[in-house]
C-alpha cells in the first residue's frame, strides 16, 4: 500500500489529514499564550535586571512553571463543565 493510499484511507475514517488531533479553540489560545510568554521570558535583557536579589529571568521561569499547570488545570476543569 502506498503512502497516498494510506493517506486517503485515513482521511475517510474521519481522521485529520495532517495526523494531529484537533485542538479546541481555547486550547490553541492557551498554547499561544504560553508560547508568547516563553518567547518574552527568554529575551536577553531579562537576565540583567534583578528583582529581590534574583534575575528577572529566574522570576519569569518560576512564573512559567506555575502558569503552565494552572492553565492546564483550568482548561481541564472548564472542559468537564465545572463542579459536579
Amino acid at each position: 500500500m502506498s503512502d497516498e493510499d494510506l493517506h486517503e484511507a485515513r482521511a475517510g475514517e474521519g481522521e485529520s489529514p495532517s495526523g494531529f488531533f484537533p485542538l479546541e479553540r481555547a486550547d490553541r489560545w492557551t498554547l499561544a499564550v504560553l508560547a508568547v510568554y516563553g518567547i518574552v521570558a527568554f529575551l536577553p535583557w531579562w537576565r540583567a535586571v534583578e528583582v529581590g536579589g534574583m534575575a528577572l529571568f529566574g522570576w519569569l521561569m518560576a512564573g512559567l512553571m506555575v502558569l503552565s499547570p494552572v492553565l492546564a488545570l483550568v482548561r481541564l476543569w472548564a472542559r468537564r463543565g465545572g463542579r459536579r
